[in-house]
């Protein structure tokens, strides 16, 4: 009899047979390579370690921190106008009531002059006041009245 160190169980019928032994010498049954399953453990490993990491880590110990821009535009007296006007049909441009809400409470035309009572940096847009209207309109669609 051989060193019961040396022997494993068969995998289909759990008899002793030589660790070596590529077929059960008592079913016949053909026994798996330990490399493919060192191979096979590994890649699960390598691929999967990182996805149950992430589905477990804390999200609270990351801090997301805003930058907060300072305006570069100035505020004063715009006109609106822009080049994209050439590839519009309509000369208007929407006025919403805020950058968030987008309610449609008015329109001002191409030419229109118009007031920028504030700047909104991280999305471009622009609060202007005309003879009735206050709202946000993107900041692109005005060029500095001279």
């Amino acid at each position: 009899m051989e060193n019961p160190e040396e022997m494993k169980k068969c995998y289909q019928c759990l008899a002793d047979i030589p660790k070596k032994a590529r077929k059960c010498s008592k079913c016949g049954s053909k026994q798996p390579n330990r490399v493919y399953k060192i191979i096979a453990i590994f890649f699960a490993v390598v691929f999967f370690l990182p996805v149950f990491m992430t589905m477990f880590s804390d999200d609270t110990s990351t801090t997301k921190t805003t930058v907060v821009q300072k305006s570069s535009f100035e505020l004063g007296m715009y006109k609106v106008q822009s080049d994209e006007f050439q590839y519009i049909e309509s000369r208007t441009v929407n006025i919403w009531k805020s950058f968030s809400d987008r309610t449609l409470i008015g329109k001002i035309n191409q030419g229109d002059v118009v007031e920028v009572t504030r700047h909104d940096p991280m999305n471009d847009y622009c609060r202007i006041k005309t003879e009735n209207i206050t709202g946000w309109v993107a900041c692109g669609w005005l060029i500095k009245d001279k």
